[in-house]
């Protein structure tokens, strides 16, 4: 039975009475007076801020954003993001069987090193403090700005906002051409991804993909238990959120699961990367603070082996005065991710679903939102991912409206007509926006990666990644719409030699 969701606009508040938090970046000479051994320490400058915090505004207590991994794995791992690309570039060039394909030989060219402005900041950089209300928190940040002898930056992060609304189809984004299915008006332009699955490793099974959701619930009959793993000191509230918000955040976690990993079987749907193991995170941590943190849930991921050629989802984003903006947007955030591309995983991330009222929200150019109004906005790394409207057929190409777009994004896929799994062992026609766009693009960047894996024993960087996916030659280009390109899969592993 395929089913279409019934999605009601959520409360304007999905998580009423959670708090608000005022992040701030400590300087690097005060790092050096940080405890070892303990995320919950502080240097002596912060408690002595936290001091003059509590007289201004009552009992604000500071604390480090980073909960789950020690601060020792933490600087192992940023120890061996300074070295991971210039080993994954050497094994590169040490194999062979690129030497005879112009397109590998022309990647594994591709050398690259962040710069040191680029290098990810030190995460153990990073506290926060909870409070009510905006009002409050921007008057926290205001004092805070007035630190700059050892705060470097601020940022007040808004209690979570509503998912997107979702929309109806069959699986016709995992194809290029159906020019058969008359009763859609023709055909329609997809991944071109299911001729790739016949290739070695074209099934995805040979990397691994990082989700991070709010929360999730793995049970339908179209999943395998053992391709999930949710081990990552998780803990979704619970306390205070409406079952209409829990409900929304189980399916949309589902959906994304179901256009990943669905089982290549006769029932149900197909996952782009069936043969792929998930690793899942939830944003809401296991600590005392009601705060979500992207952050600690890519760090927690990394901790646990999600490295070289893994791919990471992040199916986020931050909403700030009722506009939906990519969750690189938040600092730590941003860094983290910064940290993941540097250790080789290549992070998708979601361009957000624009601005305004629920009912007539419209995509914005990312140029509008720090830090990407920035004269030289800092790159992330990540394949930043834009919508577009069901395409019919070569050439009628729209973006989706809420769809943000810009320069800095650099693929698109579907963001309406997404068919994938739903709660109670169903199918659901109605996946939407780019939350579907990135999880099709994070698929089909694990069956690209993985054919690379299963042919020269080596993947690509992630800027290698990218590069390949974002190039028009080998897809749909939308970049006209600023929303970049969507790859196919099929002539990419063709053009590889798989």
């Amino acid at each position: 039975m395929r089913q279409q969701d019934d999605f009601d606009d959520l409360e304007t508040v999905p998580y009423p009475g959670y708090p608000w938090a005022v992040l701030f970046k400590v300087r690097p000479e005060f790092l050096d007076e940080q405890p070892g051994g303990s995320n919950e320490r502080l240097p002596p400058a912060l408690e002595n801020l936290q001091g003059d915090l509590q007289e201004m505004f009552g009992e604000v207590i500071v604390q480090h954003r980073m909960k789950t991994v020690s601060p020792e794995k933490l600087r192992e791992l940023q120890a061996y993001a300074s070295v991971a690309l210039r080993e994954l570039h050497r094994r590169q060039a040490e194999s062979v069987q690129w030497q005879s394909n112009s397109l590998l030989a022309s990647l594994f060219a591709q050398t690259y090193e962040p710069a040191e402005a680029e290098r990810a900041p030190d995460l153990l950089a990073y506290y926060f403090v909870e409070t009510d209300g905006e009002d409050r928190a921007i008057a926290i940040q205001e004092f805070l700005q007035g630190r700059e002898n050892f705060i470097e930056q601020t940022f007040v992060q808004a209690p979570p906002g509503p998912l997107p609304n979702s929309v109806e189809d069959l699986q016709h984004y995992l194809d290029a051409s159906n020019a058969h299915i008359a009763s859609f008006g023709g055909a329609y332009v997809g991944l071109n991804v299911r001729d790739a699955w016949a290739a070695a490793g074209g099934s995805g099974d040979r990397v691994r993909i990082g989700l991070v959701e709010n929360r999730w619930n793995t049970q339908h009959r179209d999943l395998n238990a053992t391709q999930m793993n949710d081990g990552y000191a998780s803990c979704p509230r619970v306390a205070g959120v409406p079952a209409t918000t829990i409900n929304a955040e189980i399916r949309h976690a589902l959906q994304t699961l179901g256009v990943l990993i669905a089982q290549h079987d006769a029932q149900d749907c197909t996952g782009i990367a069936h043969g792929t193991v998930v690793h899942l995170a939830s944003s809401w941590r296991c600590d005392n603070s009601n705060v979500q943190d992207v952050a600690d849930a890519i760090a927690a991921l990394l901790d646990k082996g999600l490295g070289v050629g893994d791919i990471l989802l992040l199916e986020q984003q931050y909403t700030w005065q009722g506009s939906h903006r990519p969750v690189e947007t938040i600092p730590d955030a941003l860094a983290a991710i910064q940290l993941a591309t540097q250790l080789g995983v290549t992070v998708i991330e979601p361009a957000g679903n624009g601005s305004g009222p629920s009912n007539n929200r419209q995509g914005r150019n990312l140029k509008l939102y720090s830090p990407f109004s920035a004269p030289n906005p800092p790159d992330s790394g990540a394949v930043i991912v834009s919508a577009s409207k069901a395409p019919l057929s070569a050439g009628s190409l729209e973006r989706y409206p809420t769809a943000n777009y810009g320069d800095r994004v650099n693929c698109f896929a579907w963001g309406e007509n997404v068919t994938t799994l739903t709660t109670g062992d169903d199918v659901t026609f109605s996946y939407s926006e780019t939350s579907a766009a990135s999880a099709i693009i994070a698929g089909a960047a694990a069956v690209i990666q993985s054919v690379v894996a299963g042919m020269t024993g080596v993947p690509l960087s992630p800027a290698q990644l990218r590069t390949l996916m974002s190039d028009p030659a080998y897809g749909e280009d939308g970049r006209a719409l600023g929303i970049g390109v969507m790859p196919d899969v099929g002539r990419i592993v063709t053009a590889l030699g798989a």
